[in-house]
């Protein structure tokens, strides 16, 4: 029988920090997409608890390998670049004539925008709380603009025109004795 020798150039230590720093990583995620769902009212509280726990293993376990903070990526944060990095030079070149970029951008912008609203609001930072609202309302705009800007495009496969003019109109449902001013 043949002995398999696995070589790495990361050391035992150096690999031990980067499955504690991955495991803290997934453990916060989970955490943070969570307490998303629990303030926009969409989850339960309960597993918050195991959550926090879970998260505190990780810490621990990064604490005795001696892992500085600054040493730690949680890798938590909105990525923006996220869908474009498999594409190919082609979707590359098709997305920026037909204003897919433009489009994502402004969605971004958006997203973290509510995002720092609902942070600012929940903190009670009024200041910060203006300045996402702007944000949000900003994105909004760019939206607008890139959709009116490629209505039609020619690059744009028949049918596909459609998706690009204007952003999809959507009914949100209403809980029954809600008002339409209830958020």
């Amino acid at each position: 029988m043949t002995e398999l020798k696995i070589v790495s150039e990361r050391s035992e230590v150096e690999t031990a920090k980067k499955r504690a720093e991955d495991q803290l990583k997934v453990s916060v995620r989970i955490l943070a997409a969570n307490l998303l769902r629990v303030i926009a009212g969409a989850a339960r509280e309960h597993a918050l608890y195991r959550e926090i726990m879970e998260c505190a293993v990780g810490v621990q376990a990064c604490a005795k390998l001696d892992m500085a903070p600054g040493e730690i990526s949680l890798g938590i944060a909105h990525h923006e670049v996220e869908r474009f990095e498999n594409a190919s030079p082609d979707d590359l070149e098709r997305w920026s004539r037909d204003g897919t970029f433009e489009q994502e951008y402004a969605r971004r912008k958006i997203v973290k925008g509510a995002l720092r609203k609902v942070a600012s609001d929940m903190a009670g930072h009024t200041t910060q709380s203006r300045a996402a609202e702007r944000m949000i309302v900003e994105g909004a705009r760019e939206l607008e603009a890139a959709f009116e800007k490629y209505r039609g495009h020619a690059d744009l496969p028949s049918g596909k025109a459609a998706a690009v003019t204007r952003a999809p109109k959507r009914s949100s449902p209403r809980r029954p004795g809600s008002s339409e001013n209830e958020l």
